[in-house]
């Protein structure tokens, strides 16, 4: 496209990492041109040689695409690369990856390892994943009170399944005590965001006359 064209040649007259990175990303998600993974990897390996993690996390997701040159070692590399320099996506990344285990053997210590790390660099995604895991003490100690206050944060941070968790328990009062009035409350911001989980729980609980 004529926008990539000029960010090239704005290349060629710095090496810019950001624009690198920037085009790695048009390329990979078809923005301003057509989609082109080879072209992406390229720009994204041009970037993180200029040590931008943004690019080693792209190469580390385009890595686990399923195309021609999919590669799970490379993308564990890339995005453990990218979390060590403290990139919060990376490591959100490694933590669902080990946790889910669809892509490597499960692994519970990094993936806990790594959801620490991206919760306490900000990660919303990271925060709700390790409250919910807190909270009902799954793979892990459980800790109500530390739970309650990670899913807190990503819920005030506009994460819909964290609002609709804490609705959930603080309607049904067994492992938090019982709000309905705040819980009615955390279901509907679930529920505006689309979230079909929660926007069942309150018809069922308006069907029921609670």
């Amino acid at each position: 496209s004529a926008y990539e064209g000029f960010l090239e040649l704005e290349i060629n007259n710095m090496a810019d990492d950001r624009l690198y990175y920037r085009l790695g990303s048009m390329n990979i998600n078809g923005i301003g041109t057509e989609t082109n993974f080879l072209k992406a990897r390229d720009y994204f390996e041009k970037a993180a040689q200029l040590d931008n993690t943004d690019a080693m996390y792209g190469l580390g997701l385009l890595y686990l695409k399923d195309w021609e040159k999919k590669d799970i070692s490379k993308a564990i590399w890339y995005l453990t690369e990218a979390a060590n320099k403290g990139n919060d996506f990376a490591q959100y990344m490694l933590g669902k990856i080990f946790y889910q285990g669809k892509s490597v053997q499960i692994n519970m210590e990094y993936a806990i390892y790594w959801l620490e790390k991206a919760q306490q660099n900000g990660n919303i995604q990271a925060k709700y994943m390790l409250g919910k895991m807190l909270l009902y003490g799954e793979y892990m100690q459980q800790d109500i009170a530390r739970g309650k206050l990670l899913l807190n944060q990503a819920s005030d941070k506009g994460n819909a399944h964290a609002s609709y968790i804490l609705g959930k328990e603080l309607l049904q009062g067994n492992i938090l005590p019982q709000n309905i009035e705040r819980a009615i409350e955390l279901l509907n911001i679930s529920s505006k965001k689309g979230f079909e989980s929660a926007q069942y729980l309150l018809g069922k609980t308006y069907y029921q006359g609670i």
